[in-house]
Order: C-alpha cells, then structure tokens, then sequence
C-alpha cells in the first residue's frame, strides 16, 4: 500500500512531467491503434476474401519450359523449335477427369469447340485467319462459324453472368444426342432464320459432309464489344457433348488425306478447355502439390486469373498495411527511447528521495516498483486514451492513405500502358480491369486482438523504461546521497 499510496502522490505532485511522458504515450497509442487496425483489416480481407471467392484454375502448356528446353548452351535450331511449339499438345480429357477426382477439387468444367462452315447461311463477320491442324499441315479453308458444348450448364459462364440470355425458344438438354442448336440474334437477324428453322452447315474441307441442325432457341449478348484478333462471338452456337462428340467422330472416320504439297486432313479439330474450380487458396496449393505427386510432367502448369486478379486487387491494402507496419515501428522505437530518456531525468531528480525512503529501511526492489506503477498508470491511462482517439481517426486516415496508394499505382499502371502505345500489353493484366476491381476503401477491424496488443505494447513500453529507472535506483547508496545533500 505505500507503495501504491506514493506513487499515486508523486503522479499528482510532479503533473507536469508526468503530463509530457503521458503525451508521447499517447502519441504512440493513436498511432499504434492505426497501424494495428490497418494490418488486422489486411489479414482479415485476405483471409476472408480468399475463402469467399472459388478459383478457377486451369492446366495450361508451360512455354517457359517448352522454350527452356530448347534453348541450352547452344544456339537453338528455329526449325526444331517451331516444330516443337506445333507439336504441344494439351492434356487429353481422360487424364483431365483424374485429376479431377482430387479431393481439393470442388469442380470440374470442360467445353469442345469445333468449326463448320454454314450452308445456307452467312456469318456475322468472317474469320480471316486459316485454322492450324496439329494433324498436319495448314486447313484450305477456314470455318465461318464456332459450335460450343459444355459439360455441365454451371460451364456456360456468360449465360451465368448475364453476357448472354436466350431471348427466344428454349435451352436444350445438355446430354441430348438430337441435333439441336442455339444460335445468336445477329445470325438470327441478318439469315431470317426462326425458332424452329433447321440449318445446315458443312465441313469446310469437305462439301460433302453436311450437318443438319434444328434451331431451338436465340440468344442475345448484352456485350457486343469484340477483341482485336478474335472472331465475333456472335458466330457462336452451342450444341450438346454429345453432339460435338458424334460430329468429331463422323469426321474422324470419313477425313480424307489430300496431299498438296504436305499432308492436311479434312477431320474437323475439336479444341478442349477445362477448368477446375477450387474451394479457396488453400485448395489450389494443394492441389498443385498434389499435380506433381501424381507425374505432372513440367510441360504443364497450373494457373488462375482469379487468383492472379485477386492478389493484384488487394496491391494498394498490402502496400499501406506494409506502411502502417513500418511507421508503427519507427514510433515505438522513438517512443521508447523518448520514455527512457525521460526516465532517466526522473530518476536523477528524485535521488533524494529515493536515498530517503531507502534510510527509513524501504528495500531498494521496492523503491524501484513504485517508479515502475508511476510510470504503468500514465501509461495505462494515456494509451487508453490514444487508442480511442486512434479507433476514431484510423478509417478516415487509412483511407486517405488508401487514396495515394491507389493514384501512385494507377500512375503507374498508365505510364506502363504509355511505353506501349496508350494500350494494356495483351500478357499483362490491369489491376483496374472491371474483372479486377480493387480495394477502394476500407472498414477498419478493431477486435479485441488489437486492444490485446496495444496493451502488450503499453506493458513493453512500461516494462523498458522502467528497466533503466530500476538500474539507477539500485546503483544509488543512501548514505551517500544524504551527505551530499547536507
């Protein structure tokens, strides 16, 4: 009790030193309660925000290793090396499904896309380029129309999204063998084409193998816009698996080789595209891990725009949380040193008593706590403090950070866009893409691990200052300081 009862007294007589320490450790409060709050809301977003998104990842061709192997100590053959790229193929749709039965795997969504030619019908726009037939050789011709098919109707991501709606007719059954098809408003428009209407398309190698469809439905797409280099979607139609399959497999059996030069077969190429969709971040590491476990050969590599998109929205948060990071520890590292300096200065001006209450049999461990409790309860009290003003201003000081985390990466990203012309590098990703938005503004976390750690760093503070105080107290003699003062 006398302990507590002097330091109490010593708080209230010497205020205004004591005020001036309870400044700085409120000082080191607001700030701490800022940068703390910062890198909670960080962690939390990140930890939230991957568990919330699925990831869609998909087992693509490794051409940094497909070039890495090429190219050795030596000057790499271009012939070999084009005819290496031409002969990558992609993983066919068996090995594909048993990945697929990996138990990271939430998911598992494939398409095939082949090209014909329409009969009695003309495309939206025509393709110009000729399509490369990994069988050999270069297509004669090249198709005026795409026939998608899915394996499941979750696949179908623009019906999902809202791009595309079928505006008349029905969907057909995704697993029906019947050649039923769904076709876009524009061919719909420009061939007086109806529900109900059968079209006929050809093999654009072959005139003679012919196609007859029923048109059951018409979509129309909400997104006209299309991609240099791309062929109009408008020239998509969808048909079931099993109908793309049967098609293939038609083709297949009846291609004719025609030698001119080089070998080129009439079949009609179906491309494969896949996509596994992953629970969360986790997931896609372990099931990369898993890839390799099960002889993935390095010609291939996992990847996710979603997960890429992602990680680039949460730049500007991770860039000030890193910064609020650093602040808070250039402050606490002034803070505490400030508080040291200071109690040494106390200390040495309250000799005296310490020498008195030392001659009137008070143990010097004593002596020292009572300057540890003085320094605790101004600590205590005016980290409180601190941390309330701090809860207060953290949001509006964070996101004004935000702000200029945000305009320096845009300038950024627009000097980049400059060096290319004013365009985004087609291989390049923008983080303020409308399929990558990123953090605008944040809603600071203040839990109770945050109050939890702005304590602990209150009781450091405490803790570091009064070591140096305790160091003096117990070098002091009291007899000594007695008969200096006399």
């Amino acid at each position: 009790m006398l302990v507590i009862r002097n330091a109490i007294k010593s708080i209230t007589r010497s205020w205004g030193r004591n005020l001036l320490m309870g400044v700085i450790v409120f000082m080191i409060g607001a700030s701490a309660c800022v940068g703390l709050a910062i890198k909670n809301t960080a962690s939390q977003a990140q930890e939230i925000g991957s568990d919330a998104i699925n990831i869609t990842a998909t087992l693509d061709i490794n051409r940094d290793a497909l070039f890495g192997e090429m190219q050795g100590g030596e000057r790499p053959d271009r012939d070999a090396m084009m005819e290496n790229i031409a002969g990558a193929q992609g993983l066919d749709l068996e090995t594909l499904q048993t990945y697929a039965e990996s138990e990271y795997v939430d998911q598992f969504y494939y398409s095939k896309s082949l090209g014909l030619s329409g009969v009695d019908i003309e495309p939206y726009t025509t393709s110009q380029e000729n399509n490369f037939n990994p069988g050999g050789g270069m297509m004669f011709q090249s198709s005026d129309f795409t026939l998608s098919a899915y394996n499941q109707s979750a696949a179908m991501t623009d019906f999902i999204e809202g791009i595309s709606q079928i505006t008349e007719g029905v969907m057909f059954d995704l697993s029906t063998t019947e050649n039923q098809i769904l076709i876009s408003n524009e061919i719909a428009i420009l061939n007086d084409v109806n529900v109900g209407d059968t079209l006929e398309m050809v093999n654009p190698n072959v005139e003679a193998e012919v196609y007859t469809f029923e048109v059951v439905g018409i979509y129309t797409r909400t997104n006209s816009n299309v991609q240099r280099g791309m062929e109009d979607p408008a020239n998509t139609m969808y048909v079931s698996m099993a109908v793309i399959d049967a098609i293939a497999d038609y083709s297949k059996t009846n291609e004719v080789v025609i030698e001119n030069g080089f070998s080129s077969s009439s079949s009609l190429n179906v491309t494969l595209n896949s996509s596994f969709i992953l629970k969360d971040q986790a997931a896609y590491t372990n099931f990369e891990q898993e890839l390799e476990t099960l002889g993935l050969d390095d010609s291939y590599v996992l990847s996710s725009t979603d997960l890429n998109a992602y990680e680039s929205s949460l730049v500007p948060l991770n860039n000030l949380s890193e910064f609020a990071t650093t602040l808070l520890w250039v402050v606490l590292v002034v803070g505490a040193v400030i508080l040291v300096v200071l109690n040494i200065f106390n200390i040495r001006e309250r000799k005296y008593e310490v020498g008195v209450l030392c001659a009137i049999g008070i143990k010097k461990p004593k002596v020292a706590s009572q300057f540890v409790l003085e320094l605790l309860i101004i600590t205590t009290l005016f980290m409180g403090l601190g941390s309330v003003v701090g809860a207060s201003v953290s949001v509006p000081v964070s996101n004004k950070l935000l702000e200029t985390q945000m305009s320096s990466q845009q300038n950024q990203n627009e000097f980049i866009n400059n060096n290319f012309g004013g365009m985004t590098p087609p291989d390049m990703g923008s983080p303020f893409e409308e399929t990558n938005t990123p953090i605008e503004s944040i809603d600071l976390v203040l839990d109770v691990s945050v109050f939890g750690q702005l304590f602990l760093i209150g009781v450091a503070l405490t803790l570091i200052s009064s070591l140096v105080g305790a160091i003096f107290v117990m070098r002091y003699e009291p007899l000594k300081i007695l008969a200096n003062r006399t």
